[in-house]
């Protein structure tokens, strides 16, 4: 390798020698010329730059010299007006005067309680506006009079002052006197309070104790004048302030009088406020600038506050002006070069000592510069032409020396080929050579080295043939034993490249469905799934077994693999792998088959459903004629009529029962049927179901014996409604299967974690043969009078179905002829879990909280201890009032009644579900607006979604959050004050 380097730079070499002889010399010579040429230019360039730049800004500097002593001059006339304006003011409210006549006919109240002029004299006056936001009486209008003995030097001021626009005096109770006249009430607010304005409070004792001029910033004219400035000044009496006094000069005015500034070099001047607020502006700026100068404002209604230019005319607040903008700050004077609407910029500004203002020229480098850069220009022209022409003559000079050096080259470069030639061969299979006549003794001892690699290569390739043929050999005697055992072996790397394999078919279906070869375990098992299970196997040296697919549907095949680890220096993984094609597509069928049975079962739910739908059309219709017949008392029915409409009402009525019994099954059965699983106190159980058996059990002359001491604080969790359905169910039929003046009695027991609810009669009891069908629907046990008793054999089904639902367990245990005891458990609800239904132990209450805006509430709730937490919990916020309803179509009409500020309503209610009140409410007139945010304890992704889908406003899942709840609450708070 290293004599064929040595090859290879020859020709290097001789090229070297041209270039430190020839070619390297010339080149220097030519380079000092060059850079001699150009430092001559950058030096002339940056010398006359620097000399114009020292005239520039010395001139640029004594014209704003000039033009900042101008203004100065004629803000130190406003001020001295102003001065002025404020001492006459003081001497006119000393002194006591009365209205002239001409001015008690010009002044009225209008409306809203000003006192203001309706009209301007004839010889031009002075416009009065006295607030109404305080009453106007006989003190207040002597001070217009006493103020109106200035209005004469007003208009000597505004006359005589250039740069004044208009001149006013305010006083501490919304007085308002100012020239030229305009008319006042239309626009000024009515209740305006004029203190509250910067032309007025930016000269009280707390920002201008010295009582001296001061100037404002620019600011919209409440007068209608636009944009302007003032310089203001108060006027006490002994120390208090009794007003203050202002000139006004509008922008309009500034820019006419100030910015008529001839700029060299076109550049152009603006004058900024000392907040950095543009006072000023040209046109050539405002292009520059993307703004369009204040100088007029529509007044489409009066002026309720200050009203200040906007952000985007502070030179503070623009980007490209940061680097400058702490000199403008703290210098009264200077310059500065800045990058500025991406252009070179030179900024030069002095300050006006009267107000803090700063007159600023902004002028384009490049056109000061323009003669010397057109210089500049030309010298580089004619250096390129200098360089251009060199390149020419070295580009000649440089091919005449490559063709002498590949000459040479080529004289040197024969024996090379040969031996170039020599390794070809090699390659190809001919390892065996004589060494060839070279007179360059390196280049010779390189054949020979040549010579001898290729003789021990031939030797080394025979030997790896014999050992190759050995391997073919071994690999057909293991390709023999997997094809007999029908199983894949694969060997792979830890990146799943495979290394070997052998399998009894020689192509196997891919990922991809292909039938080809494979390269990498990919094919078989994902990338990221196969590096999972080798780091696996890598960690704990245990045999891992996966299963795979391959090809696609309806070509599949399934494999189970078993992977292990082959021990050695390079990690190497073996896998054998199976056929379980077969196994899956009988497993696939069972799954089928399943499938196929719960569809089977949802179409006899859904055939159940639909037909007892059906049926309460016709049912409406016997029901409700027979009913109407029965109270007919115009034609009354015979005794035999009026018994046999009976049968047909009784019989109805047990249809109906039917239908609703078959329709819960259906809803069951189907998935269709939700809980809300919540806390539920048992002594309100116990009391509601207690109250709706009474009227059977005296039907039945049965006597009905309930637990009377329930703690109340006792819970269990799960859904009131179902929950009573049970009781209600069990208590029917212990009333309905019991003996003569029997009893049936309803009793709580704890049992660990669980409350047991007790239903024992005294009827004939069950056969031990007839348990197994007790909770099977549409069985009705074989009673010697059951033929007489109403009954679907579908109750004690669906209440089963329910209380598992509830995650709760129904039991019975009877004797015949003695009786049966009926049995259900819940799971008991803890009673620090139950308080903490709105977290009212974590929690309380602070100023924050709520705000003074009042609000009403409807609570549309059927668990009485949830609507007993809300109600304590309310009772202790201030300015709200809640109204409560435990069903739908309670809280319905309560809330057309009401009209509340929000409803808060339960998702699970005992006649209607929470979407249908939502949907009824919208379609009424007086809560078709209301906010209504739900609670419930149905967490599901899908019950949140489709609620707040069909515009419900919020949804909170039962525990209730109180601080979540207050912060709900307190938004609604602040929309209703918004909207008043």
């Amino acid at each position: 390798m290293v004599k064929r380097q040595e090859q290879t730079s020859i020709y290097k070499w001789i090229w070297h020698a041209y270039l430190k002889t020839a070619l390297i010399p010339v080149v220097i010579v030519e380079l000092i010329f060059v850079i001699s040429y150009y430092a001559t230019i950058s030096w002339s360039q940056v010398y006359t730059i620097n000399y114009l730049k020292s005239e520039e800004i010395s001139e640029m500097q004594q014209m704003l010299d000039d033009r900042t002593e101008s203004i100065q001059q004629q803000l130190t006339t406003v001020s001295y007006a102003v001065d002025f304006l404020s001492l006459q003011f003081q001497r006119a409210l000393a002194e006591d005067t009365s209205l002239q006549e001409e001015d008690a006919e010009r002044l009225t109240f209008s409306p809203e309680g000003v006192y203001c002029t309706k009209e301007n004299k004839e010889s031009d006056g002075a416009a009065i506006f006295y607030s109404g936001i305080y009453p106007i009486g006989e003190k207040e209008i002597e001070k217009v009079a006493k103020v109106l003995t200035v209005e004469n030097i007003m208009k000597d001021i505004v006359n005589t002052v250039g740069l004044a626009s208009q001149v006013y005096m305010n006083t501490y109770d919304s007085l308002n006197i100012i020239y030229p006249y305009f008319d006042v009430i239309s626009q000024y607010a009515p209740k305006m309070d004029i203190p509250s304005f910067n032309f007025y409070y930016e000269a009280d004792a707390e920002h201008n104790p010295d009582r001296s001029v001061t100037w404002t910033e620019a600011y919209l004219d409440p007068a209608g004048m636009g944009w302007m400035a003032s310089a203001i000044m108060p006027v006490y009496q002994d120390d208090f302030l009794e007003g203050v006094v202002g000139i006004d000069i509008t922008i309009s005015t500034i820019t006419d009088k100030v910015l008529n500034m001839n700029i060299p070099w076109n550049g152009y001047g603006m004058l900024v406020g000392a907040d950095g607020t543009i006072l000023a502006l040209p046109k050539m700026g405002e292009e520059e600038w993307g703004l369009i100068e204040l100088t007029d404002h529509t007044y489409s209604e009066a002026i309720q506050k200050d009203t200040y230019k906007p952000e985007q005319f502070n030179i503070y607040n623009h980007g490209e002006l940061t680097e400058i903008t702490q000199e403008l700050e703290e210098n009264e004077t200077g310059y500065k070069e800045i990058l500025f609407s991406k252009e070179q910029k030179i900024v030069a500004w002095s300050t006006i000592e009267e107000t803090g203002w700063k007159l600023i020229v902004i002028i384009p480098e490049a056109n000061i510069y323009a003669n010397v850069n057109d210089m500049k220009e030309t010298l580089l022209r004619a250096g390129t032409i200098i360089i251009i022409s060199g390149v020419c003559f070295y580009l000649v000079f440089f091919y005449v020396l490559s063709l002498k050096a590949r000459k040479m080259s080529l004289n040197m470069s024969k024996p090379l080929i040969r031996m170039n030639d020599m390794v070809k061969e090699i390659g190809n299979g001919n390892y065996y050579h004589e060494v060839p006549d070279i007179q360059v003794k390196e280049l010779h001892e390189t054949a020979e080295f040549l010579t001898e690699m290729g003789n021990e290569l031939g030797n080394s390739n025979a030997q790896l043939l014999d050992i190759q043929k050995e391997l073919r050999l071994r690999e057909a005697f293991l390709s023999a034993i997997v094809e007999s055992v029908d199983d894949i072996i694969i060997v792979t790397d830890e990146e799943g490249n495979i290394k070997n394999e052998w399998k009894a078919s020689q192509h196997i279906p891919g990922k991809d469905g292909s039938r080809t070869n494979l390269s990498s375990i990919e094919h078989f098992i994902g990338a990221d799934e196969y590096q999972k299970i080798i780091k696996h196997i890598k960690r704990t040296n245990v045999t891992e077994r996966v299963e795979f697919s391959l090809g696609e549907q309806p070509d599949i095949y399934w494999y189970q693999a078993i992977i292990s680890q082959i021990e050695g220096k390079t990690p190497l993984f073996v896998i054998s792998a199976r056929d379980i094609t077969e196994n899956k597509k009988l497993e696939s069928s069972l799954v089928l088959a399943k499938e196929e049975a719960e569809r089977a079962s949802m179409a006899k739910s859904q055939f159940l459903s639909s037909m007892s739908h059906e049926l309460r059309t016709p049912l409406n219709a016997i029901i409700g004629f027979s009913q109407i017949l029965l109270s007919d008392q115009e034609e009354p029915l015979s005794g035999e009529q009026e018994n046999s409409v009976s049968e047909i009402l009784k019989a109805g009525h047990h249809l109906l029962n039917l239908i609703n019994e078959v329709l819960d099954l259906a809803r069951i059965e189907s998935g269709r049927m939700t809980m809300s699983m919540e806390p539920v106190r048992v002594f309100d159980i116990v009391k509601e179901v207690t109250a709706l058996m009474m009227p059977l059990a005296e039907q039945y002359k049965i006597k009905l014996i309930t637990d009377q001491n329930i703690p109340k604080k006792l819970m269990i969790h799960a859904d009131l409604t179902r929950t009573k359905q049970v009781l209600v169910n069990l208590l029917t039929n212990a009333l309905k299967y019991n003996k003569k003046d029997g009893k049936v009695y309803l009793y709580i027991e704890e049992i660990e974690n669980h409350i047991r609810f007790n239903i024992k009669d005294t009827g004939v009891g069950i056969r031990e043969e007839d348990m197994a069908l007790l909770f099977q629907p549409f069985q009705r046990l074989d009673f010697k009078n059951s033929v007489t008793i109403e009954g679907t054999g579908i109750g004690l089904s669906v209440a089963k179905k329910m209380t598992e639902m509830m995650k709760g367990k129904i039991g019975v245990q009877s004797t015949w002829g003695e009786g049966s005891l009926f049995y259900v458990d819940f799971e008991k609800e803890q009673e620090d879990r139950m308080n903490n239904q709105i977290h009212m132990s974590d929690y309380e209450y602070s100023e924050e909280d709520y705000q003074s805006e009042s609000l009403s509430i409807v609570y549309i709730e059927d668990n009485p201890a949830n609507m007993a937490l809300l109600k304590k919990f309310m009772s202790k916020m201030p300015n709200t009032i809640l109204y409560t309803a435990d069903c739908g179509e309670d809280g319905i009409e309560l809330a057309n009644q009401e009209r509340p500020d929000l409803i808060l309503l339960d998702m699970n209610l005992p006649d209607m579900d929470g979407k249908t009140v939502f949907i009824q409410l919208k379609q009424l007139e007086n809560t078709k607006d209301i906010p209504v945010i739900a609670l419930s304890a149905n967490a599901m992704y899908d019950d949140i979604r489709s609620a707040l889908k069909i515009g419900i406003s919020d949804y909170l899942v039962k525990p209730i959050d109180l601080k979540e709840l207050t912060e709900k609450l307190n938004g609604i708070r602040r929309r209703k004050l918004e909207m008043e």
